[in-house]
Parts: structure tokens; sequence; C-alpha cells
């Protein structure tokens, strides 16, 4: 066009380059910003009334957290933590897994404290190179002469996190 107030090519390259720019650099800021949020761990809320019980291992990039329930069973705990997922994925295809899918493990007596079955549930945040999960594992209590290490009766809430660093 001409001077006289129209826009030159060079104009129109310039602002398309310059929009062009913006854009990569707001993608770079977005994937940095994904990458960020994946440093910690993926926050799941316990089982309503469930109790603090212990911590396991504990590291820059990892931490298990020991919960019981008194007043529920496995499988109503089960009910809760397939609720959460299915409100973070929006659909019915994640579930929890029984192991074994049915019955019981053959018992040892040699294993004081032995697991009849668990549950497996897992919440997973991963994306391009950045790893953050929480595996819930939910079992029925068993029995120990160390009071402070007995949950019979009670329903076990293991999580085992895992983020980036």
């Amino acid at each position: 066009m001409t001077k006289r107030g129209g826009l030159s090519i060079v104009r129109l390259g310039l602002l398309a380059g310059l929009v062009g720019l913006i854009l990569v650099l707001l993608g770079v800021a977005a994937f940095l910003s994904d990458q960020a949020s994946r440093r910690g761990p993926l926050e799941i809320p316990p089982y309503p009334n469930a109790s603090a019980w212990g911590q396991g291992v504990n590291s820059s990039t990892q931490r298990e957290l020991f919960y019981t329930v008194a007043d529920a069973t496995p499988e109503q705990v089960v009910r809760y933590y397939e609720q959460l997922l299915q409100q973070r994925t929006g659909d019915m295809q994640e579930h929890c897994i029984r192991t074994p899918a049915t019955g019981n493990a053959p018992t040892s007596p040699n294993v004081p404290a032995f697991i009849p079955y668990q549950f497996t549930c897992l919440f997973d945040n991963s994306g391009f190179r950045a790893t953050q999960y929480t595996r819930v594992l939910i079992y029925p209590g068993s029995f120990n002469e160390n009071q402070y290490l007995n949950s019979e009766g009670q329903t076990v809430i293991l999580y085992e996190q895992r983020w980036q660093s």
C-alpha cells in the first residue's frame, strides 16, 4: 500500500513476527509452569475421619503416608477413592484394582503382618518428562503385639507419592 496511511508488507511482517514471538514465549512459560507444578506431591484428600498413622519413606521426591480408619471396611474406603478417580478423569474408565481379584491370598505363618487382599488406586498427573502420582493402597488391618503397630479391626490406607525434583 502507499505511505499515506496504509500498511506496508514490511509492517505486516513485523507485526506477524511479533505475535509469533509472543505466542512462543507464552508456550514456553506454560511449559515451565506445568513442569514446576509437578515438583511436589499430588495431594489426594484422605478418606473422611481417617487418622494419620505414620510415615514411611520420606525424601525430596517421594514419601509414604499411613492412615487408619476404624469405622469403615476396605470396600467402603475403595468406593470413596473411586469417586475421586471419576471426578479427576471425568469418566468411568479408572478403577481401583483388587489383588487378588477374588478371595484372599494364601496365608503364611512366617509373615506376622499378613495382608489377605488389597486395593490399589492410582492417581496419575505425570506429563512430558515429569512424574507426579499418588498410589493409594487400601487393605484390612492386622494384629501386631506392638500396640503402635496393631491395626486389627481397622482399614489401613497407604499413600505412595512420587514427584519431580
